[in-house]
C-alpha cells in the first residue's frame, strides 16, 4: 500500500484483510504445533545447568504470574493508546471505523507477550530448554504477527494531525534506516539472524546470567519478529509492497531455515 493509500484511505480492501487474518490463522496453528513439539523434543534439556528444575504445582500454571513492571506498564500503556485512538478514529469517522478484527489481533498480541514473559513460562525459561523456546516462539510467531495484524502504522497515520503526519510520521516511515531494514531480504535475513545468533553465541549463556541481557533478547526477538511479519501481513503502508505469491514465498522459505536451526539446537543439547 503507497503511503498516500494509509493517509486518505482507511484500510486495504477488504480481500486483503481476509487474506492477512487467514494467514494469521495459521501462523497462530503453526506456532501452537511449534510449542508442542518443542516440549516432546526437548522435556528434559536443561537451558542452564545450574539451575535445579523443580516440578511447578498445577495452580503455579495459572496463578504463577510475575507482573514486572517494566514488562507490564508498557504492555499496558500501549494497549491503553491503542484503544484510546480506535475510539478516537471511530468517532471521527464513524462509517468508516475500525475493523474489530484488527482490534482483537493487536490485544491478542500484547496478552501473548504477557504470557510469554510475565507467567510460570517466565520463571522455567532458564530451567528448561523447551520451555526457552515456548517463550521465543510465543514472541515471534504468535505476539508478532497479531501486533502487525492490528495495523498500527495506519492507525497512527489515520489520528494524527496532518502537520504531525508531515514533521513527525512520514519522515521516520520514509527515513532510510527503517526503508533499508524493512526491506523483506533484510527483514528476513535479521530474523534468521537473531534466531541463530542468539543460541549459537556466548549472548545465549549471558542472557541467563544477566537480566538485562535477557529483556535486551527478548526485544530482539520482538523487534525481529515484527521486521519480519510487517511485509509478509501486508495490511499496513510499507516501501516495499510484495504480491501475494512472493509472500508466500517468503514465508515458505523461513519454514526450512526454522526446521535446520531447531534441529541444530536439538543436536547440540542431546
Amino acid at each position: 500500500m503507497p503511503w498516500h493509500d494509509a493517509r486518505h484511505g482507511p484500510h486495504p480492501p477488504v480481500s486483503d484483510t481476509g487474506r492477512a487474518v487467514r494467514l494469521a490463522r495459521l501462523v497462530v496453528l503453526g506456532g501452537l504445533l511449534a510449542i508442542g513439539a518443542s516440549a516432546a523434543l526437548a522435556p528434559a534439556v536443561a537451558a542452564h545447568g545450574a539451575d535445579a528444575f523443580v516440578p511447578p504445582r498445577p495452580s503455579d500454571i495459572l496463578l504463577d504470574w510475575s507482573f514486572d513492571p517494566l514488562v507490564s506498564l508498557p504492555v499496558l500503556l500501549v494497549a491503553v493508546v491503542y484503544l484510546a485512538v480506535v475510539r478516537r478514529v471511530d468517532r471521527e469517522h464513524p462509517a468508516n471505523p475500525v475493523p474489530r478484527a484488527r482490534i482483537v489481533a493487536f490485544l491478542g498480541g500484547l496478552v501473548a507477550i504477557e504470557v510469554a514473559l510475565q507467567s510460570i513460562i517466565e520463571r522455567y525459561d532458564a530451567t528448561l530448554f523447551s520451555v526457552h523456546m515456548v517463550q521465543h516462539i510465543l514472541l515471534t510467531l504468535v505476539a508478532s504477527p497479531l501486533l502487525v495484524l492490528g495495523a498500527p502504522v495506519t492507525l497512527a497515520l489515520r489520528v494524527a494531525r496532518p502537520g504531525f503526519r508531515h514533521r513527525v510520521l512520514l519522515p521516520i516511515l520514509h527515513s532510510r534506516v527503517l526503508r533499508a531494514l524493512s526491506f523483506p531480504v533484510v527483514a528476513w535475513l535479521l530474523f534468521a539472524g537473531v534466531m541463530w545468533g542468539t543460541h549459537f553465541s556466548p549472548i545465549f549463556n549471558e542472557s541467563l546470567d544477566n537480566p538485562v541481557i535477557h529483556q535486551l533478547e527478548h526485544m530482539a526477538y520482538l523487534s525481529a519478529g515484527l521486521l519480519f511479519w510487517w511485509p509478509a501481513v501486508g495490511l499496513d503502508p510499507s516501501p516495499w509492497r510484495m504480491p501475494h505469491p512472493l509472500r508466500a514465498m517468503y514465508l515458505f522459505l523461513q519454514m526450512p531455515q526454522n526446521t535446520f536451526l531447531a534441529l541444530a539446537i536439538y543436536s547440540a543439547s542431546a
